[in-house]
């Protein structure tokens, strides 16, 4: 799916930087997954671009994902 131009607006508004409301909205939407049973409660975040060569996510939206505590750096245990 890609995103149209009105809502990577929304999301990156400026540079690539994700906003604050988008970050949260990500969070909830984890948590959310993992109170209803759709992701495991050991659940990790990794990176587009960890796993397959590409430029998404924008680099401060990846910098910005490599603080959260659920991080994942080394993803050899899941990747092909």
């Amino acid at each position: 799916m890609r995103l149209n131009a009105s809502v990577k607006k929304y999301l990156l508004p400026k540079e690539d930087e994700p906003t604050s409301k988008a970050l949260d909205a990500a969070k909830e939407l984890i948590k959310c997954g993992v109170q209803q049973g759709h992701l495991a409660s050991n659940y990790h975040v990794v990176g587009h671009r960890q796993l397959i060569a590409t430029e998404s996510p924008g680099r401060k939206l990846y910098n910005e994902i490599r603080r959260w505590s659920d991080w994942l750096d080394d993803v050899s245990s899941i990747k092909n």
